[in-house]
């Protein structure tokens, strides 16, 4: 007879099973925790990078930069403490871009993103500031907000703690009325409104280097203001990456764009400068090559025609002609020579184009002043000044203009007259050539 047998786990056997699988199941658990709160520590990391770029875009405008701190009053700075080495001011808001809007504020949450708090935002002074200027202190100073996680729903710690490794921070320069208003602001370590100017001695911002697009075109003589604001003596002259220089206003060095040059106003043009010729190409400074067509028939009884283009020039494009079709022989070019050969007399003809680069001008032009009209000057292009107009004033009948007086040579004093004119007789006209002289229309 068979005996049976049974085989199984013992009751040790399964608690241990059971333990393991417990600890496992609490290993897994803890792992999808901390993966969690890594994606949730990520999401916010790149959210504070991303509202660190929106601020710093916004503030590289001066006008946004006055907008987001410009309601603050900068009169008093507070003392450095232990935790803050430099002079502060602390800020509890920062403003929108339009009215009444709020970009930030202290202890509140980043608008649309909860899991984000600005701390105590404040500036920091950087440079101790020099004296006014017309009314305004610069003061250098750096931006801080600082940026904290919410705290864990279940009260647990976010990764890496509640505080970021570093606050945001943006260097700005602040224009300071007496009164600690805002009269300027912006993104600059500088001291001025600019990352391309510094501070001079005398507290005014000289500009030292041009913005991204733009070349250094030499330097301002004279103090000039333009679309781009006040450019004083000593800032450099900036220019487009594919301009050339062109001439010089007022003093200053002026660049036009490619095929631009400069006119005797001061304005860029692309009007030819060919004299009397064609113009075939211009270069990228404005400079012209131009051509002109000339020809020659062969003269009597000659097969041959023949003719020079100007010294200097370039022959280009030469051909010829016989009457006879069949009768060319050629057609060469020596030098600035052009020449055809035909087999009898009956007509030889040649002719080319004879071309040549001009230079475009580099004028020296001075801007039209605001002259005397009321004493009868005006502003002379050709000149580059104020000229008395003395032929707009001479009354007719023989007047004529000199060193401002109109003057007209007569036999008798007596004949000094002119409809509606107050003239005078010389008073001995024996000595002054008999003339009569007017002086009341200047």
């Amino acid at each position: 007879m068979l005996k049976s047998s049974q085989s199984g786990f013992t009751l040790v056997e399964i608690l241990i099973a059971m333990a393991v699988m417990a600890i496992g199941s609490l290993g897994i658990a803890e792992m999808l925790n901390n993966h969690n709160k890594a994606a949730r520590n990520l999401d916010m990391g790149v959210a504070r990078s991303g509202f660190k770029s929106a601020i710093t875009g916004m503030i590289q405008n001066p006008a946004n930069c006055l907008k987001i701190v410009g309601a603050e009053n900068f009169n008093n700075f507070n003392a450095p403490n232990s935790s803050i080495r430099d002079p502060y001011k602390d800020i509890s808001v920062l403003r929108g871009l339009t009215a009444g809007s709020t970009l930030v504020t202290a202890g509140q949450p980043l608008p649309g993103n909860s899991k984000l708090i600005a701390g105590q935002i404040r500036v920091e002074e950087t440079v101790a500031p020099g004296p006014p200027v017309n009314g305004i202190t610069k003061r250098q100073v750096r931006l801080i907000i600082p940026i904290t996680k919410a705290g864990m729903a279940n009260g647990e710690r976010n990764i890496a703690g509640d505080s970021f490794l570093s606050d945001i921070t943006i260097p700005m320069t602040l224009g300071i009325q007496a009164n600690g208003t805002l009269d300027g602001c912006s993104p600059s370590a500088t001291g001025c409104e600019s990352e391309n100017s510094v501070v001079t001695g005398d507290g005014r911002c000289k500009q030292v280097a041009c913005p991204t697009g733009k070349i250094q075109a030499g330097v301002y003589s004279t103090a000039v203001t333009d679309a781009d604001g006040l450019h004083q003596v000593g800032d450099v002259v900036c220019a487009r990456i594919s301009s050339h220089p062109a001439g010089l206003v007022d003093g200053n060095p002026k660049s036009c764009d490619r095929g631009y040059h400069l006119d005797n106003t001061g304005q860029c043009v692309n009007t030819t400068i060919c004299p009397g010729q064609v113009q075939k190409s211009v270069a990228s400074d404005g400079a012209s090559y131009c051509c002109v067509h000339l020809s020659a028939n062969s003269p009597g009884s000659s097969n041959d025609a023949q003719f020079n283009c100007p010294a200097g020039t370039n022959v280009e494009d030469a051909f010829g002609g016989a009457a006879n079709s069949n009768a060319m022989r050629y057609v060469r070019v020596v030098g600035t020579t052009v020449e055809a050969s035909c087999e009898s007399s009956s007509g030889c003809h040649a002719e080319a184009n004879c071309c040549r680069q001009y230079p475009a001008p580099f004028p020296t032009v001075i801007s039209p002043r605001q002259c005397d009209t009321a004493n009868h000057f005006a502003w002379d292009t050709g000149q580059q000044a104020c000229v008395h107009q003395d032929p707009a004033v001479c009354p007719p009948g023989g007047f004529t203009a000199s060193s401002g007086m109109c003057n007209k040579s007569v036999a008798h004093a007596a004949q000094c007259n002119c409809t509606g004119c107050s003239f005078s007789a010389d008073p001995n006209p024996s000595n002054q050539g008999g003339e009569c002289n007017v002086s009341a229309h200047y």
